[in-house]
This record gives C-alpha cells, sequence and structure tokens, in this order.
C-alpha cells in the first residue's frame, strides 16, 4: 500500500487553490482608476474564480477515477 502510485489530482488541487487564493485578493491590491478598469478588473477576477472551481472540479473526478480503477 506504500507504493502505490501517487494521485496527480493533489498538483491540480494547488493550481486551483492558487487562482483562488489570486482571485480573493486581487480586488484587495488593484485599484482601477477607470470604468473600463474597474470592469476589466471584475472580469479577470471572475474568470480566476471560474478557472478555480473548474480546476479543482476536474482534480475531484481525477481522484476519483484514479482511486475507483486502483483496485482498492
Amino acid at each position: 500500500m506504500i507504493f502505490q502510485k501517487q494521485l496527480k489530482a493533489p498538483v491540480l488541487i494547488c493550481i486551483g487553490m492558487m487562482f483562488l487564493a489570486i482571485a480573493l485578493l486581487w480586488p484587495k491590491f488593484l485599484h482601477p482608476a477607470s470604468t473600463f478598469g474597474q470592469n476589466l478588473s471584475d472580469g479577470v477576477c471572475g474568470l480566476m474564480f471560474g478557472l478555480s472551481i473548474g480546476i479543482n472540479l476536474c482534480a475531484m473526478i481525477l481522484a476519483s477515477r484514479q482511486r475507483r480503477c486502483s483496485g482498492n
């Protein structure tokens, strides 16, 4: 059991959580002056949240498939 293949999902979870952290901290440190800049900033923040959710869901699906197919 110790020598089982390592799951690849933890790397994806780390990447997804990094996008989540960036999205949460984005509005705190970036203050655009114009309306266009604010809208662009909101769009990038939303994109980061979406990437985080998508990557974390893919990691969970991948981990469950690897666990199911490993014979445990």
